[in-house]
């Protein structure tokens, strides 16, 4: 048995045993043996469970009586940690010891500190051991997809539109140097990973394949990804810690404003499908809106769009 394989070719492939009465066991966070041309190898893609076996889960380790008079509360804790059997296990086993707090509580607590709340430490090394592995790109575009909503697919072309709206365009004196250097996010502190890389497409895309590689961001469909509740926390808290937070935080409320604007009084089916991939991520972007210009009411476009 194999965990955590990082390199299949150095770790695995060399010593596996000829004789067919064996077998091997890996486990990884990469997704490099589900494309390898080997017939031999068996690939299971290990999902998060379903609403009922987190419920299940979580009934088994804290008992059914907890769970039968917050039933409801139960079913949002389970959504809340996205369906994930490791962060179930942990907030069940700190609700086993301590017996007098209600799930309602607990859940008010993670809702509050997210990912530094003491159930949850574990799930932050877990994520971290993945984000030490990532380039600089990797992890500005990681942040940058903190900003998203979670719970709905993220079009790759909004995803490129907010990149090209927080493009700084070159002064008239320095116009030849910035063609060569292009534009270089702020330096970060010294001891957090740099990010000094522009997104542009040629960056982006060898990026997002880490992330998907590495089980930090799902493709769900053509130019479609999706990431965990658990992992858009992680990736949210990251992008915080950021100077340049604040820039990319406004360059996402001013592209999804922008679609906002799009939305007419009137809206008919046709405009409707038009915006509907863009809706859960708008409003996302309310959280933001105190980062827009006062001119014109810009910061109640966003309200504006999804009122209608």
């Amino acid at each position: 048995m194999f965990d955590d394989v990082t390199d299949y070719h150095a770790q695995v492939e060399a010593i596996l045993p000829s004789d067919a009465r064996f077998r091997v066991l890996v486990t990884t966070r990469k997704r490099f043996l589900a494309d390898s041309q080997n017939k031999a190898i068996d690939y299971l893609d290990l999902q998060v469970l379903t609403s009922a076996a987190a419920l299940a889960m979580l009934q088994s380790i804290i008992g059914v009586e907890r769970i039968a008079t917050e039933a409801e509360t139960a079913a949002t804790l389970c959504d809340w940690l996205g369906y994930l059997p490791l962060g179930i296990k942990l907030v069940a086993n700190l609700l086993v010891q301590e017996p007098d707090w209600s799930l309602a509580e607990i859940l008010r607590q993670l809702r509050a500190e997210k990912l530094k709340h003491e159930a949850m430490s574990n799930v932050e090394v877990a994520f971290n051991v993945s984000w030490q592995r990532l380039t600089a790109a990797a992890c500005q575009l990681a942040g940058l997809l903190g900003l998203f909503a979670h719970n709905a697919p993220i079009p790759w072309n909004l995803v490129e539109a907010v990149v090209s709206s927080c493009e700084v365009p070159a002064a008239p004196r320095d116009r030849k140097r910035d063609k060569l250097r292009r534009w270089v996010l702020r330096q970060p502190a010294p001891e957090v990973k740099t990010w000094d890389i522009l997104l542009t497409p040629k960056v982006m895309n060898p990026a997002r394949r880490e992330l998907v590689n590495l089980s930090l961001l799902e493709r769900v469909g053509e130019e479609r990804y999706q990431l965990h509740p658990l992992i858009r926390e992680f990736f949210a808290a990251k992008l915080a810690a950021r100077a340049e937070a604040t820039d990319w935080r406004t360059a996402f409320a001013v592209t999804l404003t922008k679609i906002a604007k799009t939305i007419q009084q009137v809206v008919t089916l046709e405009q409707q499908a038009q915006v509907r991939e863009a809706m859960p991520h708008l409003e996302a972007a309310t959280d933001y809106c105190d980062l827009l210009s006062d001119q014109d009411n810009e910061y109640m476009w966003p309200f504006v769009g999804l009122a209608r």
